[in-house]
């Protein structure tokens, strides 16, 4: 499984010396076009939910899934580089909603507006900023766009992979201030930093990324007006938390102050390994897992794999199902996205 490949890679990383060899590429740009990619990523947290107002209603999913296929072209050739864009073929979508699965209504509510989604989806695009020294960066021109738009992204978000300006070099390690894996989706403004190492091995004639790092994130709840005698501290309960800018003072005649964020911070941490074709240029597949403590709750995980020209892939219903290790009547299980590295 992914996580003890990675320790035990990460382990021969940090023995190994570090070697001569550097792979560069003269056109990193070119191998990206007319390839066909396989992306699915999943989510189960309390804070990262799916909300999604539909025609009849809405609804709100703590646990979902997503895959597509998507097919990219070169869009634009720049002097360093250039931008790909990706159209899906295909998209499935699959929630988990805490109560409306029980009357044929709610079902047909959710089932409606999981289709309007999957639509607009299907008639989305994402792009790839491609650099001359192979890494891939998304491009988010609206980052509060389209719900629909910020959905596939997240499907995407595995495609992001700083390389070194020098490329790949066998037993080298770089660190990364940006990571999409470790991003929230929630609509509820969040804010924190991330930062990975990447660990660059051969092992058994493969190219290996492995990926390791974290982040401390900080989501905002709610606000609350300061009082003129009481601390508001005070009656704060874990994991809730208040923050402030400085102690907090009764208020003075007449005097008024901007309301306190009511936040909830939980620390993730990621665990990624990738294949990186030496022909190529770049990452064929990767694999990936986000784990959250209490305070949020939050497991996620996913791949991406290159696709063969005519290869089919069969992305499964869109649609509910049920929790993951429970049984619904009338619903399917809950089928996890495998991050299993290929032998």
């Amino acid at each position: 499984m992914l996580i003890p490949l990675v320790a035990s890679l990460s382990a021969h990383a940090v023995e190994q010396e570090v070697a001569e060899e550097v792979i560069v590429y003269a056109d990193p740009l070119g191998p990206w076009d007319g390839t066909r990619w396989w992306v699915a990523a999943e989510s189960i947290s309390g804070a990262d939910v799916l909300e999604l107002v539909a025609k009849d209603g809405s609804f709100r999913a703590p646990a979902w899934q997503v895959s597509a296929v998507i097919a990219c072209e070169i869009v634009e050739r720049r002097k360093r580089g250039g931008l790909v864009e990706c159209v899906p073929e295909d998209v499935a979508l699959r929630v988990v909603t805490p109560s409306s699965w029980q009357r044929e209504e709610d079902r047909a509510i959710v089932a409606g507006g999981l289709a309007d989604l999957v639509r607009e989806m299907e008639q989305s695009s994402v792009r790839l900023r491609v650099r001359d020294h192979g890494d891939v960066v998304i491009v988010r021109d609206q980052p509060d766009g389209e719900f629909s738009s910020r959905v596939l992204e997240r499907a995407f978000d595995a495609f992001h992979l700083d390389l070194p300006d020098e490329g790949w070099v066998d037993g080298s390690q770089w660190v990364a201030t940006e990571e999409p894996l470790l991003d929230m989706l929630t609509p509820d403004r969040s804010f924190g930093l991330e930062q990975v190492v990447h660990y660059g091995n051969r092992f058994r004639d493969q190219l290996l990324i492995q990926t390791i790092g974290g982040a401390k994130k900080s989501l905002v709840t709610g606000e609350i007006q300061q009082d003129a005698h009481h601390d508001p501290r005070a009656n704060a309960k874990t994991p809730v938390e208040i923050r402030m800018t400085a102690e907090w003072r009764p208020l003075e005649p007449g005097e008024w102050r901007p309301p306190i964020e009511l936040t909830r911070t939980a620390t993730l941490r990621l665990d990624a390994t990738a294949i990186l074709d030496a022909e190529l240029g770049f990452v064929t597949e990767r694999v990936w897992v986000v784990q959250g403590n209490d305070a949020f709750r939050l497991t996620r995980s996913g791949r991406l794999r290159l696709l063969g020209d005519d290869e089919q892939i069969d992305l499964g219903i869109t649609g509910q199902v049920a929790p993951p290790h429970t049984i619904r009547p009338g619903l399917p299980r809950w089928t996890p996205v495998d991050p299993e590295i290929p032998q």
